[in-house]
């Protein structure tokens, strides 16, 4: 949970259950917190699940994502393989993944 700004709050979480299998999904929420009594979800992203235990950084106006387990650094010379998929927030009604 992260509390962006003075007004919305972005979580990140999975949309069943539990986290991991083939047919999971990840959810990258925000709230409209204009009233505090009566919050407002102002947007909802699903994202293709890719392990069991993802971990998220708010920073600003981004997410960062990314798998915890399934995933190696190559080793001695090796490539990284830990993907991270980022996601703009500017626009808290309409959060996009950014290249």
């Amino acid at each position: 949970l992260d509390f962006a700004d003075d007004r919305y709050a972005h979580a990140f979480g999975c949309s069943g259950t539990y986290c991991g299998g083939s047919d999971s999904q990840y959810v990258l929420a925000t709230v409209d917190f204009q009233n505090p009594d009566a919050p407002v979800l102002a947007s909802s992203l699903s994202i293709p699940a890719t392990s069991w235990l993802p971990t998220a950084r708010f920073d600003g106006t981004r997410a960062y994502v990314s798998p915890s387990d399934g995933y190696w650094y190559g080793g001695s010379g090796g490539t990284a393989t830990v993907p991270v998929q980022i996601y703009d927030l500017t626009d808290p009604k309409n959060p996009a993944g950014k290249p």
